[in-house]
């Protein structure tokens, strides 16, 4: 639900909004964030999967266990640049989105550290580490707009 409704809802929401038109480009496009916001939430729940097992909360990670949450944490980071890369690739994107491919030591420092520990604690900073993850992974692709813009207007 926080992949679709925070990414491409929210994003074509918003561009409807101004566009007054819907964009099959820009859903794809939010993909990449998308990713993003679900593994900020996985890796709060990696976080706070025994106080929610004990409170009889239901969440994925309470449902599949640790060890699957953490390769769910895996597998969203991961989708973000394989997805951005997809859209590039594909011609939906500008090349100079590929400058988000900076944050990939963040993203493999998050991924060594959710895998390392189960200790609240570090999860709490992998969470915070994840939202500023997809904070900086956005500027990047903002900026490879901007550039992309720029370059066009030039040529």
């Amino acid at each position: 639900t926080a992949f679709l409704f925070m990414g491409p809802v929210m994003v074509l929401g918003t561009y409807f909004v101004q566009a007054r038109t819907v964009d099959l480009r820009v859903f794809l496009l939010a993909l990449p964030l998308a990713f993003l916001v679900a593994a900020i939430l996985n890796a709060n729940n990696l976080r706070d999967v025994d106080a929610d097992r004990l409170l009889g909360k239901r969440t994925l990670v309470t449902l599949v266990g640790r060890t699957w949450g953490r390769r769910e944490y895996y597998i969203l980071l991961a989708g973000a640049y394989a997805s951005l890369l997809a859209l590039v690739l594909l011609g939906f994107a500008p090349v100079w989105l590929l400058l988000a491919f900076v944050t990939v030591p963040l993203a493999i420092n998050n991924a060594q550290r959710a895998g390392a520990s189960a200790e609240p604690r570090t999860l709490s900073l992998v969470t915070r580490r994840t939202a500023n993850l997809h904070a900086r992974f956005g500027q990047m692709m903002i900026i490879g707009f901007v550039l992309a813009m720029a370059v066009q207007r030039l040529l």
